[in-house]
């Protein structure tokens, strides 16, 4: 697994039953083959699935839709719940052959919720991505992503999950431990949300063919685009425990967050980074 990545914010299934989306009309949008997509009613985990589910001969990418999740989790094992009308459960596959000198996985994620950010940047304003994946707008977040990978054979095989708040109402809202909101105010028509989900899939496929070709690249650099922390003063937290308090400053070059601690920077690669922890500590009484 690849450290450092989290699901996006929970909301609880409703009771009605949802219309799929088409899996048709989201390859179209995602310039995939019909092939290469797929919408369930249902599922334990749409990156489980993808994991343990045996490739094509052609070894192409490959995407997954659930309405509901069972067992759906984001980082540490969270439980991670998805409401079949106004959230998203997408999952794509992307795999390569191992070879020697091949850009090691350690910046994938910054660099997955980068592309993602870039995708629907166009789409809602106040766009932001808090480290490593957490995308927000106006503030509040609305999306986070899970990225995996194992060996199968002789090839690689990398999964990244994406849990999406399309709308998220007050009652909702009020149940998360943290601000939360959708990527819009209206639940968009379902045609919209097939779009939006190719978009979505063709972004996270193409980020993963890149990072492959090319490794991190200049993620760093457009990264700062939408950097949700910089600048801020920030917790890391290990399992619970306090790692460090400083100030954000940007992505290195592999991705780690820098850290600014008593005149000298730090590089996280993993762990947990809060801002209201950072807030709360300086509050008076």
């Amino acid at each position: 697994m690849i450290a450092g990545v989290d699901h996006g914010s929970a909301t609880a299934p409703t009771a009605a039953r949802a219309q799929l989306l088409d899996a048709a009309a989201i390859a179209a949008a995602a310039r995939l083959p019909a092939a290469s997509v797929r919408v369930v009613a249902a599922i334990d985990s749409t990156n489980a699935e993808l994991m343990r589910a045996q490739g094509g001969p052609d070894r192409a990418p490959a995407v997954l839709i659930a309405a509901r999740q069972s067992a759906g989790r984001g980082r540490r094992g969270r439980r991670w719940l998805t409401d079949p009308e106004a959230g998203l459960a997408l999952s794509v596959r992307v795999e390569r052959e191992r070879r020697p000198g091949a850009p090691p996985l350690a910046g994938l994620p910054p660099a997955v919720g980068v592309a993602l950010a870039e995708a629907l940047s166009s789409e809602a304003g106040a766009i932001s991505l808090k480290w490593p994946n957490d995308l927000y707008r106006s503030g509040r977040k609305f999306a986070g992503v899970l990225a995996e990978s194992r060996s199968v054979g002789p090839m690689e095989r990398v999964v990244v999950g994406v849990g999406l708040n399309w709308v998220l109402d007050a009652a909702a809202a009020g149940a998360i431990d943290q601000p939360a909101t959708g990527l819009f105010e209206a639940l968009p028509a379902r045609a919209e949300r097939e779009r939006l989900a190719g978009r979505i899939a063709w972004a996270l496929i193409a980020a993963v063919e890149a990072f492959f070709a090319r490794g991190i690249g200049d993620t760093a650099e457009r990264f700062a685009r939408f950097d949700h922390l910089a600048g801020r003063e920030v917790v890391v937290t290990e399992d619970g425990a306090e790692m460090l308090r400083g100030v954000a400053e940007g992505l290195d070059a592999a991705g780690a967050l820098r850290v600014r601690v008593d005149g000298r920077i730090r590089a996280v690669a993993v762990g947990d980074v809060s801002v209201r922890a950072a807030a709360a500590a300086r509050a008076p009484g």
